[in-house]
């Protein structure tokens, strides 16, 4: 005997949703049925008859993950916090910093000056001129200067020839000649200093970094002294593209550039922020610090850049170059956890 299947209208199925007997039925729902749970489970099992129980995770925060520094904007950065983009850039580049490249790099325009021909206005003339952009620079210059560096880095425009940005008739860009001319860019970016030239020597035999390493540190200590960073923070390398000349130029087959100066940094998870940087200048010297130099050259690496972290309880994710246990068992001293990725051997 074939039986076909029945389906139940619309309208049954409101009569029966509207019948207080659905409603009422204790057949399913018993009363005393949170008992009977409640008394299959052991006092010493977390596991009942229809499966495993999950506890409510109730209690105060262990010690090492509460952050005794809260994150975000401090010290100057936070009594400016509705200032222009302008003004959040000198913070970490003050007009002190700047105003020490201008006279740094004013010294090296006093002695390139001379190498330029003095020229006459006219034929008939006994007056020698000098080129009118080989003449001091300014602090104004200079962050006109910066601005146009800036400008070059975001249309892409590194690698290409400076002729043709300065180009007229529509083939350059306007606001690179209305800023300065191209002789005047040349002859900056050729005399452009960041230390002293007179005492580079002396402290090159201690510094191979010597000619940057002065503002270099002043820009990171003002990174340091304008952000917190949150509770998880991340030390990478990064390369920055150069092929002039340098002691400690790298090569990195697996970087787009192949070619730079690395940077080990400290960098903020969330917000990307630079909290800590660190120039790639070669082998260490071993007498500057005998007790770390002992350890492992990647997990001084580390504690360098975590200085500034160190006792907060803050943690830190790095890659199988600068991970082992070495370096955990440093870290936990100074109360920083750590996530690693290590290399299967």
């Amino acid at each position: 005997m074939a039986f076909s299947k029945q389906f139940l209208s619309d309208s049954d199925l409101e009569k029966i949703l509207n019948s207080d007997e659905f409603w009422n039925d204790n057949d399913d729902i018993d009363g005393n049925s949170s008992v009977e749970i409640e008394d299959s489970i052991s006092v010493n099992s977390d596991v009942a008859e229809n499966g495993p129980i999950i506890p409510s995770q109730r209690g105060r925060t262990p010690a090492h993950n509460i952050i005794s520094v809260l994150p975000g904007l401090r010290g100057p950065a936070r009594q400016n916090q509705s200032s222009s983009p302008l003004e959040s850039w000198q913070l970490l580049l003050p007009d002190s910093v700047l105003e020490e490249i201008v006279d740094f790099t004013n010294k090296k325009v006093a002695t390139a000056r001379g190498k330029y021909k003095r020229f006459k206005r006219s034929c008939s003339s006994r007056t020698l001129l000098t080129p009118t952009f080989v003449k001091d620079t300014d602090l104004l210059e200079i962050k006109a200067f910066l601005g146009l560096l800036y400008f070059q880095g975001i249309y892409k425009s590194g690698h290409k020839d400076m002729r043709s940005l300065w180009a007229t008739k529509g083939k350059g860009r306007p606001i690179l000649r209305a800023t300065m001319s191209l002789a005047r860019f040349s002859f900056l970016l050729v005399c452009l200093r960041f230390d002293d030239l007179d005492t580079r020597i002396e402290r090159s035999k201690t510094n191979k970094l010597a000619a940057i390493s002065e503002i270099f540190q002043k820009c990171v200590e003002n990174c340091k002294a304008c952000y917190c960073p949150d509770a998880y923070v991340t030390v990478d390398e990064m390369l920055i593209p150069f092929r002039g000349r340098c002691s400690f130029k790298m090569y990195m087959p697996n970087k787009p550039a192949k070619y730079g100066i690395k940077v080990q940094i400290l960098a903020n998870a969330k917000t990307h922020f630079m909290c800590m940087a660190d120039i790639y200048a070669g082998a260490e010297v071993s007498n500057k610090n005998k007790e770390n130099f002992k350890l492992a050259n990647p997990t001084r690496v580390v504690l360098r850049l975590a200085a500034p972290i160190f006792g907060t309880n803050r943690n830190i994710t790095a890659d199988n170059w600068y991970s082992s246990v070495e370096l955990v068992e440093e870290l936990r001293k100074h109360n920083i956890t750590y996530v690693e990725t290590l290399k299967k051997k």
